[in-house]
């Protein structure tokens, strides 16, 4: 039992995303988190702070995440740090990314270039059971290993033409494995393919949208990620997704905050059916961003 539980734990944190970045919904507002090419694509230094905490009837969950992103015109470059920490039950998850891209003109269009270095550590509370039985394979001290780490590689292309983007990642291309002890618990994050395309469109005066679809695969299993933000006297921000996932419930979310000052945002969801679909869940997700003038 104890075995399953844990392997439970550990299958949620693998699967809670092709990036570090699906522990959020709200990815689509920073979209390093899927494509390092993303990466230095606005001229200015943004840092951004995610949170994401739910609470069940017994524990609770809770993702937190800092990035930032600078422009190096003068190289034609883009610089970031990705740092966050996964909490839940006995398991944790701790991890540092460090994307860079490099975008030069190719036609008509600009072709931006990234790659990103992923450090992963997972670890495991087993204090946190109130039996251990000294023959289980998964808790005995001798055979079992409290925390595990690992190195991995995205690599991203971006092709911006006008106001349309044409995005590829191939993430986890190392396909590290985390081994929790001997003959225990084994998990592979699995070689990712990513496919987005994302537009602007003005629609009136004082309103523009940005749509995106994400098509994502790992070889066993695909989905697609459907989202739309809308800016609206560019101060109001309104944004809607809708994920179709083979190996788990479809998932729609809507979100909402504020621009103040072209310096300020933030955002905060306001709904994700798959935790309304969770019995005695709450959860809670949002989003701060500032960014500062080069």
């Amino acid at each position: 039992m104890k075995k399953i539980y844990l392997s439970t734990l550990l299958a949620f944190a693998v699967l809670a995303g092709y990036a570090q970045e699906k522990h959020f919904d709200l990815y689509m507002y920073d979209l390093k988190m899927v494509n390092p090419a993303f990466t230095g694509r606005d001229s200015a230094q943004i840092f951004n702070t995610f949170i994401n905490y739910t609470s069940f009837e017994s524990s609770n969950a809770s993702t937190a995440m800092i990035s930032y992103e600078n422009r190096l015109s003068s190289i034609s470059s883009g610089i970031g740090l990705l740092a966050y920490h996964y909490q839940s039950g006995p398991h944790s998850q701790i991890g540092v990314r460090l994307p860079y891209s490099y975008y030069s003109t190719v036609a008509k269009g600009v072709l931006t270039i990234g790659a990103m270095i992923n450090y992963k550590k997972h670890a495991i509370d087993t204090d946190a059971f109130r039996t251990i039985d000294p023959d289980d394979p998964v808790l005995n001290p001798e055979n079992n290993i409290p925390s595990i780490d690992a190195f991995d590689l995205d690599f991203g292309l971006v092709y911006q033409l006008k106001n349309t983007q044409l995005g590829l990642t191939v993430a986890n291309l190392l396909e590290p494995e985390f081994n929790f002890g001997n003959n225990a618990i084994i998990q592979k994050q699995n070689r990712t393919l990513i496919l987005s395309l994302t537009k602007y469109f003005q629609l009136t005066d004082g309103m523009k949208a940005l749509p995106m679809i994400h098509y994502f695969s790992d070889f066993s299993s695909v989905g697609v990620d459907i989202n739309t933000i809308l800016e609206i006297k560019k101060v109001i921000l309104l944004g809607a997704g809708y994920q179709i996932l083979q190996s788990r419930d479809n998932n729609l979310h809507f979100s909402g905050g504020v621009n103040i000052k072209s310096t300020i945002q933030l955002i905060i969801k306001a709904y994700s059916k798959k935790y309304q679909d969770l019995n005695s869940a709450n959860n809670v997700e949002a989003n701060l961003s500032i960014r500062l003038k080069n």
